[in-house]
């Protein structure tokens, strides 16, 4: 990341300290043993398609999900997706359902798509 950071301030040297507020969340995440690498992955990608994102402002639903271990899941069963061109269809993989799989009421197929269930 420093590598970045001092690339990414050649260009942009006022953003430099977002850059070092942002490095600061994504290891207080790390050493919380959230999914800090999936907030890290997915952040980009939404600062790409949207450069105005603050680099110190936190995505809360990205953290939320860093923290619960959810990190990343661009296939979001309530409809709201990260991704601008998403090929998933937003419900769930066993019953089309409008909840994540492993929420299915149909508790047999869960099970088994669950494999720290096995």
């Amino acid at each position: 990341f420093s590598i970045y950071h001092y690339i990414y301030a050649q260009r942009h040297l006022a953003r430099s300290p977002q850059l070092i507020a942002y490095a600061h969340l994504i290891r207080s995440l790390a050493d919380r043993g959230a999914q800090w690498n999936k907030y890290d992955t997915h952040f980009r990608q939404l600062r790409h398609t949207s450069p105005s994102m603050q680099w110190d402002v936190p995505h809360m639903q990205l953290y939320v999900d860093a923290l619960n271990g959810t990190a990343g899941d661009n296939h979001k069963p309530t409809g709201h997706c990260f991704s601008s061109k998403c090929p998933f269809k937003h419900a769930c993989p066993h019953c089309s359902g409008p909840h994540k799989a492993f929420n299915c009421p149909k508790k047999e197929h869960a099970v088994v798509a669950n494999p720290r269930q096995r």
